[in-house]
């Protein structure tokens, strides 16, 4: 939806069709991207790369997004946000 056509609707940070990742420009992970700390956005793009590598799951997806922003040495705040969003993922 647009702002033209009523509420805008918030997007993730990133999302694939499959073949393609789309990252969101207006995402916060994105606009600190923007400003050097590209770490977390990084770990999405990871979530999504194994997307279009091995298909649709999450949990795995998720733990390929811990290990990269691990690897990266994420802050604390960034890997509970995700370990958070796997959770949720589960239900």
């Amino acid at each position: 939806m647009t702002a033209e056509r009523g509420p805008v609707i918030k997007l993730t940070d990133a999302f694939t069709d499959g073949t393609t990742i789309f990252v969101n420009v207006r995402s916060d992970k994105y606009k600190r991207a923007m400003k050097g700390d590209a770490i977390a956005l990084a770990g999405v793009i990871a979530h999504e790369a194994w997307h279009v590598t091995h298909g649709f799951a999450e949990a795995p997806a998720y733990l390929e997004q811990l290990r990269v922003l691990r690897v990266l040495g994420a802050t604390k705040s960034d890997i509970r946000a995700v370990e958070r969003a796997a959770a949720q993922s589960r239900r």
